[in-house]
């Protein structure tokens, strides 16, 4: 990551480093081969797997890859998988319920398998521009012009408008970005799950690096890594900030009815004892 860019969301308390939790780990295709043909990544759709991403920084690597050469692009395809695009749908993620009746016999199965690197450029730095807009705000200050201008025409730049309409102006790309991506909850129950259920992004796990790219750009923005696991009633729940690391984390209702004080007693005293035995 760039110095002053990562200086930046520093001050504002924002990283994009996230921790594994099950909503982070997204499951993504992965081809088995893939070359660069005429400006765009090729690969065989058939010939690919689907792999959980579980790399922190991963957010990082892709908004630093519209500044990359075209080896570095496919080096992270090959790594990370594809966006998986649909040629057929100007290049948007390919929609799962496309991939659902395709499997059900009711349709054609998406126009993947070609990426152009241009897509790859501009959704790299639309992710950056974001990142950095967000920084500004956090600190109370607007948005750069030029960071502004990736996202939206020239005649459509907020200008001069307040702070307030600026987080107005992300939260809508923000949202139209979901919208042309699989980045929705699904209950997932069977096969390695069969005992225990977990939520999924997508049919058939099929939320892909897009979704797992614009989940983590909004834990990025909102300054949270995914869900925790409360140290008392071992519930998830969305924390209101990050931790350091090893901390134990509570859920507000156990910070209310007092367990939460409980057990972080108990476990300074635990502290205290063994530093005592050394």
């Amino acid at each position: 990551m760039d110095l002053a860019f990562g200086r930046q969301l520093e001050l504002a308390g924002m990283s994009t480093s996230m921790s594994a939790s099950d909503l982070t780990r997204v499951t993504v295709l992965v081809p088995h081969q893939m070359e660069i043909s005429n400006g765009s990544l090729l690969f065989d759709p058939a010939e690919c797997e689907r792999k959980e991403v579980r790399n922190a920084s991963l957010l990082e690597s892709f908004t630093a890859l519209w500044k990359q050469n075209d080896g570095e692009i496919l080096r992270f395809a090959s790594r990370y998988g594809v966006l998986e695009l649909d040629e057929a749908n100007a290049f948007y993620p390919a929609e799962d319920r496309k991939t659902r009746d395709a499997l059900v016999g009711k349709g054609e199965f998406p126009a993947t398998g070609c990426e152009p690197l241009a897509r790859w450029r501009s959704y790299s730095r639309q992710f950056a521009a974001l990142l950095a807009i967000g920084a500004k705000l956090h600190q109370g200050e607007s948005g750069d012009p030029e960071e502004w201008k990736v996202l939206m025409p020239p005649d459509g730049l907020p200008g001069v408008r307040s702070v307030n309409r600026q987080k107005h102006y992300v939260e809508l790309f923000i949202w139209e970005s979901v919208l042309h991506s699989n980045l929705r909850p699904a209950l997932r129950w069977s096969g390695d799950r069969a005992t225990e259920p977990g939520i999924v992004f997508g049919f058939l796990d099929t939320g892909g690096l897009f979704g797992a790219l614009m989940f983590r750009l909004m834990l990025a923005i909102t300054k949270v890594d995914g869900l925790a696991i409360c140290g008392s009633c071992q519930r998830s729940f969305t924390p209101a900030a990050r931790a350091r690391r090893g901390n134990i984390r509570f859920c507000e209702d156990c910070r209310k009815n007092g367990s939460a004080h409980r057990i972080s007693q108990r476990i300074s005293a635990s502290r205290r004892k063994a530093l005592k035995l050394r």
